[in-house]
């Protein structure tokens, strides 16, 4: 009989930890499973993310960083100020507390679970759209923009990604980033990786 209730508390105790995780967020970035936390860091001298999740999956806290040296970076919050959520409750707009002189939304279009489009207006219309290799894996992320009053998204170049490697999760922690212009001429390579932390 104690041998059925210490069954019994165990089962309990691990579906109660996975009926916590009411959101994946994480899909967002490309991660799955319990993610307490993603911190990228990038090669190239542009700003990255860092996100912070809360036990429930949700998104807690957004930072922008900005690379100083190879140790030191600076890191700007982005407060949130409202979440939208479709029905399977992965987010569709982030809508980010009013910075002067910006006020900044973020649009996510999903394929399943696959966050696909990002499109986000700032000096002017931006689009990001994800392409996906036969293995569904992130190969590339295509920019378009908005320059005038046609509402012509017109191409503007691509990040292409290779080269992958995993933690003991199966998240991406290291690839290869190769930014072709809009004439799809080779600019820049450089290693982004990121560092994951679970709960």
């Amino acid at each position: 009989m104690n041998r059925l209730l210490s069954i019994l508390i165990f089962s309990l105790t691990i579906l109660s930890g996975y009926a916590q995780q009411t959101y994946h967020d994480a899909l967002l970035f490309d991660a799955k499973g319990n993610i307490e936390s993603i911190t990228y860091k990038s090669g190239s001298s542009l700003p990255t993310p860092a996100i912070v999740f809360g036990q429930d999956g949700a998104i807690n806290e957004i930072f922008q960083q900005q690379a100083v040296n190879d140790t030191l970076a600076f890191s700007t919050p982005m407060p949130i100020e409202n979440i939208i959520r479709d029905n399977s409750n992965l987010p569709t707009l982030i809508k980010f507390k009013t910075q002067m002189p910006y006020d900044f939304s973020l649009n996510i279009t999903w394929d399943n679970s696959v966050a696909t489009e990002f499109r986000y207006m700032l000096v002017y219309n931006t689009k990001f759209v994800k392409q996906l290799g036969s293995n569904g894996l992130a190969t590339g992320l295509k920019l378009y923009v908005i320059l005038d009053d046609t509402e012509n998204w017109d191409y503007a170049g691509m990040s292409k990604f290779s080269n992958y490697s995993y933690d003991d999760n199966g998240n991406w922690i290291k690839r290869t980033v190769t930014i072709l212009d809009e004439n799809n001429i080779e600019t820049n390579t450089y290693i982004e990786e990121r560092q994951i932390t679970y709960f």
